[in-house]
């Protein structure tokens, strides 16, 4: 499997950003709904803070990367369809609404 993956500035390919990115996001959401439970520290939530800015450069620097700019346009908004369903699916039956915006501003 051919991968095609630039690296920045001779470091961390943005795969690699990628992993580190889901890991810190991964400890900042089980902090986030089980960290009453796991008794961890206050700062623990600070460490998947810097993953949303990550993930938008990555989403830039795809956007310049890519063959055909229309096509990641499409699997971009059909990601965010599933996503918006997800959100749906989930918060009806929670009725666990948040505003992404107010979310999105208050997490900054």
């Amino acid at each position: 499997m051919d991968i095609n993956i630039t690296r920045i500035k001779d470091g961390l390919t943005g795969y690699q950003l990628k992993v580190i990115a889901i890991f810190f996001m991964l400890i900042d959401h089980v902090n986030i709904y089980l960290g009453e439970f796991l008794v961890w520290p206050a700062w623990v939530g600070f460490l998947g803070r810097f993953v949303a800015p990550l993930f938008a450069f990555l989403l830039v620097d795809g956007y310049f990367h890519t063959h055909s700019k229309r096509k990641y346009l499409k699997r971009l908004l059909f990601g965010a369809l599933i996503v918006g369903i997800g959100n749906i699916i989930y918060n009806l039956p929670t009725h666990d609404y948040i505003n992404s915006f107010t979310h999105l501003t208050m997490n900054l």
